[in-house]
């Protein structure tokens, strides 16, 4: 799909508070700036064999990964985040206790 093309096909898309601004490069794909409330979130590059459902599935990938993380890092437990993406393994592993399964009834 050319640049165009993606342009107008992607004025059938919307989510609130998101836009897609589409612009190409020099060698005919398509660059995609995904912003929420005017910040952007990511620019994707469409090839021009990209097809409208590819398209529409990498932005609503893009999109979800967002929210995930904003609500990841959004969310607090006793005024802590507690489900952020940041995770130590190494640190959560000290932090546990050891628990013998042997003994469990």
């Amino acid at each position: 799909m050319t640049p165009e093309g993606v342009k107008s096909f992607l004025t059938q898309a919307e989510l609130q508070h998101y836009r897609f601004t589409t612009t190409s490069d020099l060698g005919g794909s398509s660059l995609v700036t995904i912003t929420c409330r005017g910040a952007a979130v990511k620019t994707v590059k469409f090839l021009p064999t990209a097809q409208s459902s590819d398209i529409l599935r990498e932005i609503f990938r893009i999109i979800l990964d967002f929210e995930e993380t904003m609500l990841r890092e959004g969310f607090r437990y006793r005024g802590r985040p507690i489900f952020t993406t940041l995770l130590d393994v190494d640190r959560l592993w000290d932090a546990c206790e050891p628990e013998n399964m042997r003994d469990a009834s």
